[in-house]
């Protein structure tokens, strides 16, 4: 139930931030869409499918679009899109290579002249 929550207002604000519609008209908005689509399955799980389909369909659509419109290195996408690289300590902790977790702190401590 605390999930459906949060995906009711996130589709409430959504509606809120893309159109300007005050929040209660956005929720009201929210539960009639929310309910037609539910409706749908009365005729037939494969219709209800090829709603949410369609919506991964245009949501992927949109993605590509911004791809297009940012001018982004197109090879660095491709790579980063199977193979994730976080920037900072975090990336090395993720690796497993963060002296503080690992156990292990001295070997990985630069060297020193004494």
């Amino acid at each position: 139930m605390a999930t459906d929550l949060a995906e009711f207002l996130g589709a409430a604000l959504g509606f809120h931030l893309l159109f300007g519609i005050a929040l209660f008209p956005a929720a009201l908005i929210t539960g009639v869409v929310t309910f037609l689509i539910l409706g749908l399955q009365r005729f037939g799980f494969r219709v209800f499918e090829a709603v949410i389909a369609g919506f991964v369909g245009v949501i992927g659509i949109c993605y590509l679009a911004e791809l297009c419109f940012a001018h982004p290195p197109l090879g660095t996408v491709a790579l980063h899109s199977v193979m994730p690289e976080f920037a900072g300590s975090e990336s090395r902790a993720a690796r497993g290579r963060d002296p503080r977790r690992d156990g292990d702190a001295a070997r990985d401590l630069p060297r020193t002249r004494r």
